[in-house]
């Protein structure tokens, strides 16, 4: 029967730590979906934490160090309670800055003999497994916050007297208690970070293995160069064009060095632009050596390129076709010897030709735009 409580026990705190730390995801855009479940697990980590010592504070007796603790435990639901809300940027830097305002509470309360100032340092640690390089706006501004409420927080401990008193045989179990939560913090933050950075590693590597199949998989050319044209990829049908060239290995290599019939076509001084501006470009021209039609689009990527070129000779020469036949067409309807128009549903003249105009006595600009009720007798239109 007990085994049964205690697995029932289990299985509630399970379910009630996976609906917190999944608060707010699905209001989150996918990239932020495992940063909002880190936010929402450290904060409950931090809070479990906390309530540590209270019950060791409570088993001392040390009610002001109990209330001050439960007070600081108030700030982990309103961290929980911006995430949910999907406020998940704001919520992630007031989990930041309200760790290190909580021990600056503390601090303040009790004094530096108990040692409570270690915390700062996996406080202001913590902001780190909140943010990466990528988010530095956000990154500096909860660093700001967090060092100067730290730094504010030592300047006041040392020119006023703590406001919570502490009894000397009390004061070596707070103290361990600090040590050992300092230990403890900083361990499960070195843990969350290897685990964060395996993450992130095993999402580039499924990101770069998803880009690289959908590139291998596309009919056109495609490669990537740096800002000096150093070639980093080329896909196999780029790997075909490069070896009708004798080309074996590109990597690395800079493009216009492989090639030089290609530094002769009409795109190159254009292309070369797009990279130093950084700018779309896209071309079709014609490929004289190869007598064929080519298509070459170019994306900036920042620090580089990357290209697409394709093949358009089919659809050049079915473009080319259908102008030549309108051409034809337009020929045949100007110079035909009977007079030829076009009428819309509502009998106006849409178009005409030289000898309707002359039959009719009208310009083309004149008789273009109205109707043939204009030009008949109204006897006509009557026995109509």
């Amino acid at each position: 029967m007990e085994k049964l409580q205690a697995s029932y026990l289990y299985y509630y705190w399970i379910t009630l730590w996976g609906w917190a730390v999944n608060l707010g995801v699905a209001k989150v855009p996918e990239d932020q979906k495992l940063r909002v479940k880190a936010s929402n697990r450290a904060v409950l980590t931090y809070w479990m934490h906390g309530h540590v010592y209270s019950v060791v504070y409570l088993a001392f007796g040390a009610w002001n160090l109990l209330a001050l603790n439960l007070i600081c435990g108030l700030l982990a639901p309103v961290n929980l309670l911006l995430n949910a809300k999907g406020y998940y940027r704001f919520g992630r830097i007031f989990q930041s800055v309200s760790f290190v305002i909580a021990i600056a509470f503390i601090d303040s309360a009790i004094g530096v003999q108990s040692g409570i100032e270690l915390l700062f340092f996996p406080a202001i640690a913590s902001v780190f497994i909140n943010f990466n390089y990528e988010e530095k706006r956000d990154l500096n501004i909860a660093l700001g916050l967090t060092a100067l409420v730290a730094v504010g927080s030592r300047l006041l401990t040392s020119y006023y007297q703590p406001w919570v008193t502490i009894p000397n045989p009390w004061m070596p179990y707070v103290s361990a208690m600090v040590w050992l939560g300092s230990i403890l913090i900083f361990v499960l933050q070195i843990s969350t970070l290897f685990k964060s950075y395996e993450r992130s590693k095993k999402e580039v590597i499924r990101s770069h293995a998803h880009t690289k199949a959908v590139m291998e998989s596309v009919d056109d050319g495609f490669y990537v160069v740096d800002s000096d044209w150093t070639i980093l990829y080329y896909n196999p049908t780029a790997a075909s064009f490069l070896e009708s060239f004798g080309v074996k290995d590109a990597t690395g290599m800079n493009f216009w060095h492989l090639i030089p019939a290609v530094n002769e076509q009409v795109y190159v001084p254009e292309i070369k632009e797009a990279m130093k501006t950084q700018s779309r470009y896209r071309r079709e021209f014609f490929d004289t050596a190869s007598q064929l039609w080519s298509e070459i689009i170019a994306y900036p990527t920042g620090d580089g390129m990357s290209v697409t070129f394709r093949g358009i000779q089919d659809r050049k020469l079915s473009e080319i076709a259908l102008r030549d036949s309108e051409q034809l067409q337009r020929a045949i309807f100007e110079e035909a010897a009977t007079g030829l128009n076009i009428l819309s549903p509502e009998g106006v003249f849409l178009r005409v030709n030289g000898e309707m105009c002359r039959l009719l006595g009208y310009t083309e600009q004149e008789l273009v735009g109205m109707t043939v009720a204009q030009l008949t007798f109204e006897g006509d239109l009557e026995k109509s």
